[in-house]
């Protein structure tokens, strides 16, 4: 006699561990996601600049060139009268003499913004090779299976309304979205 869906026979304990650990593991990744929110609370505010805006910013320096921006910085400071017309524009508090403090200022943030963005980008490449890796492992089982599914569809009234959801997924994703109406 078959065991209806909703009696579940016990687990083995090496499916148990195994079902644990996955458990931990998604456990791990929300918590994560969650300190990823509280994160982003700290970052300090500023403009959000368009997609454009970011890929012709002149605030993205070259390897190296913020040393080199310090050493302008100290030429200034060493020569103030020959950069006396900047000091309107230096961000600084006297419109008469030219300051550098300010762009010193900005110069530490960046440095340390630079620093939180390549931290933060090798955490989003190791979460994105974790969810590349965990995605082909499920890809693994369900791609035969909706192989099999497809297959039998045709033939299985019930399979076929079961997986009508499924199947209109699939078909409506592969097909290419045209701007055209059709006439």
């Amino acid at each position: 006699m078959a065991t209806p869906k909703s009696a579940k026979a016990p687990k083995s304990p090496a499916k148990k561990s195994t079902a644990d650990a996955a458990e931990h593991v998604v456990k791990q990744l929300e918590e994560l996601a969650d300190s990823c929110k509280s994160l982003r609370r700290q970052v300090p505010s500023g403009p959000a600049l368009s997609a454009d805006d970011r890929r012709v910013s002149s605030g993205r320096f070259r390897s190296g060139e913020d040393a080199v921006l310090s050493k302008v910085l100290d030429m200034v400071d060493a020569r103030p009268g020959l950069f006396s017309v900047l000091a309107a524009h230096d961000g600084g508090a006297d419109d008469a003499v030219v300051e550098t403090s300010a762009a010193r200022d900005a110069l530490a943030r960046k440095a340390a913004a630079d620093a939180a963005v390549a931290a933060a980008d090798l955490l989003a490449k190791a979460l994105r090779d974790y969810a590349l890796v965990t995605g082909e492992e499920v890809r693994a089982l369900t791609s035969p299976a909706y192989g099999i599914i497809r297959a039998n569809a045709t033939v299985d009234a019930s399979l076929r309304d079961d997986a009508a959801a499924v199947m209109a997924f699939y078909r409506d994703s592969s097909k290419p979205k045209t701007s055209k109406p059709k006439p």
